[in-house]
């Protein structure tokens, strides 16, 4: 519940109760990949469920090869072949490898979505590996985005993009080709990818810390004023104020060879 009128507060809603995400140049900042895919399906969670706008889910084609060092695979049988493809099909990076740059085997798409563009598709007209998109109008087979602050909002349409990944090491050595629409969902994006964004309003997670010493102003630094900032904050990232209210703590120490050590 918490988190969902965090969510609502950051974007504001509409006829219905709908959340008003279209257009809108926001997001939620957080630290870890895993927040990141959680607060991202939370948000779809909400919009698919208040808005009148139908989605579409994109299926990727997949096909794998077995890399001939492999031990026995080469050799596998049927049954051991249809694991196999069932575990390609469905495979995603671990939560500490997972850039964003392999879309999901199925993705769930409707107007209004917000996503980052997880490949370069067209440098000239600006679509570039991580830029925030957002998705005017499906088609079968393709998507037609609107690219997230552009005045003139021009319209691309993006099709399906080939993705290479190698599992050796974890998967025994299987190559997997995914193709699929390059679009991932970015209501929710890290601090390390908002780096260069310009956000109306941002609403910084300060549940888990920071990955690198001095890397705090990564969040404070994406809006133009303090009053376009707001946090979502738990008992250890948030001090009582004078009147009993939680207020929000950054800690990141930049130099923490000379922070002293309590006795």
């Amino acid at each position: 519940a918490a988190r969902e009128a965090a969510v609502r507060h950051l974007w504001g809603t509409g006829a219905h109760g709908a959340l008003s995400v279209g257009g809108a140049n926001r997001a939620i900042l957080v630290t870890t990949n895993a927040q990141r895919n959680s607060w991202n399906a939370l948000v779809v969670s909400m919009l698919r469920r208040t808005s009148a706008q139908r989605s579409l889910k994109y299926v990727a084609h997949t096909r794998y090869q077995l890399v001939h060092d492999a031990d026995g695979l080469e050799d596998a049988d049927g049954e051991q072949r249809e694991a196999i493809e069932a575990h390609v099909a469905q495979w995603r990076p671990p939560s500490d490898r997972d850039d964003g740059t392999m879309p999901e085997h199925e993705t769930d798409l409707a107007p209004g979505d917000v996503c980052l563009l997880s490949t370069t598709v067209d440098r000239a007209a600006g679509l570039v590996k991580n830029r925030r998109v957002t998705v005017v109008e499906l088609r079968w087979h393709a998507v037609v985005v609107e690219i997230v602050g552009d005045d003139q909002r021009l319209r691309h349409t993006i099709c399906r993009q080939c993705f290479t990944v190698d599992l050796r090491g974890l998967s025994k050595g299987i190559k997997v080709w995914r193709k699929q629409i390059p679009l991932v969902h970015a209501f929710a994006v890290t601090m390390h990818k908002a780096q260069g964004m310009t956000l109306e309003r941002a609403l910084l997670d300060l549940t888990r810390a920071f990955f690198s010493h001095g890397h705090a102003y990564l969040g404070p630094g994406r809006v133009s004023s303090r009053y376009d900032i707001s946090a979502y904050c738990d008992e250890r990232s948030s001090v009582l104020g004078a009147n009993g209210s939680r207020v929000p703590i950054i800690a990141n120490v930049v130099y923490p060879q000379f922070a002293l050590a309590r006795q």
